[in-house]
């Protein structure tokens, strides 16, 4: 995906052209879940690229799991200074 996406990142913005470029300069082959899913979404400007329901439950999940860790920090702040 980071060869067909690379040379289009010119026509990003400067974060997601930033985040191109990283990916390139690292060589990278092990991506966490966001980075891949930054990148398919990236990949798909250029090319379309079909969704994989596995990946889709899996993308759903961690966002799952990162807002109740959210609402986790937010209570134990409040709760805290209260």
């Amino acid at each position: 995906m980071l060869n067909i996406a690379y040379p289009y990142r010119k026509d990003c913005d400067e974060d997601d052209e930033a985040f191109l470029e990283q990916l390139h300069d690292w060589r990278a082959t092990d991506l966490k879940v966001r980075q891949i899913s930054r990148l398919a979404s990236l990949y798909r400007l250029t090319d379309p690229l079909q969704r994989d329901d596995m990946v889709e439950d899996v993308m759903r999940a961690t966002r799952r799991q990162d807002s109740s860790e959210q609402l986790s920090n937010e209570n134990y702040v409040s709760n805290r200074y209260t």
